[in-house]
Order: structure tokens, then sequence, then C-alpha cells
């Protein structure tokens, strides 16, 4: 994974249909991490439209809702493992050039993806994200990390 992010100058994040909380919390998560620690990459999330309730989420404000034709060096994939559940953004996952999952659900093979953390025994997505993350670094630039949104 490491070697993917550094590689990577554009990077979209997307999770599954009908986004909650665990699917905001670490593809937001994820986002501002990543900006955080590359702050020279575009590193964009696509959702599907989601319940105001998360609207406290740093970064929820930004999450694109149109699925454009540009290609992305990364698609980081959160909280899902099959194309046919990313929706209209699925699109996006197979045109980029490289493709990394993360997520907790025991339905997710892996199948489609060969690069993955699939962790069917963690509780969340959210939980894998923190694990993979280099936090002492994060945390010295002071930004925000909605991964608790899982929890709302």
């Amino acid at each position: 994974m490491e070697k993917l992010l550094s590689e990577a100058k554009t990077i979209c994040i997307l999770g599954h249909t009908r986004p909650d909380g665990d699917c905001l919390g670490s593809t937001l998560g994820w986002r501002n991490y990543l900006r955080a620690r590359f702050p020279e990459k575009e590193v964009t999330v696509f959702l599907m439209e989601a319940n105001e309730k998360f609207a406290y989420l740093p970064g929820f404000t930004e999450i694109r809702h149109d699925s454009p034709k540009e290609e992305h060096d990364l698609a980081l994939i959160c909280d899902c493992g099959s194309y046919d559940r990313l929706g209209e953004y699925a699109r996006l996952a197979k045109n980029a050039k490289e493709r990394y999952v993360v997520d907790h659900h025991i339905t997710s093979s892996g199948e489609d993806f060969p690069c993955h953390t699939i962790l069917p025994e963690a509780s969340s997505t959210c939980e894998i994200s923190f694990d993979l993350m280099d936090f002492p670094l994060f945390y010295q630039r002071g930004s925000d990390l909605p991964l608790y949104g899982h929890h709302s």
C-alpha cells in the first residue's frame, strides 16, 4: 500500500452506495490523512449523497457527487469489496491505474482487487484504516481525522 500511495499523483477515494458512518468516516479519514501527508497530491472523495447527520465530519462538504471522466493513478476503495457496490463510481475504480481496498466485510474476498487489506475480524473499516495510517506524522501536522464517524 505504501508504494501505491507514494507513487500516485492523483487518488480517488471511493465507498459503497448509500454511504453509512463507517464508509464516510473511513473515506474522509483517508482523504484528510493523505492530504496532510502528501500535500502535493490531488486527493478526492467520490460518494453518493449522504445523510446530513454526518456533516460534522471534516471534509464532508467537499465530497464530490459527480462521476467525472478523468482517470486517477490510484483508487482507494473503503468499506466495499466489489465493483457492483460502488454504483456509478465503479468506472472510476476500473479506470484507475491501480486499486487498493480497505474493508472489514466477510463477503469481501479480494478476488476483484488483488491489492487489499480485508480483515473480517475487524469491527469496521475505520479501525483497519486507523491501523494502516502513520499517525505520529499525521498528528504532528495537526489535521482532523473523522475515523470516529462509524460510531454515529
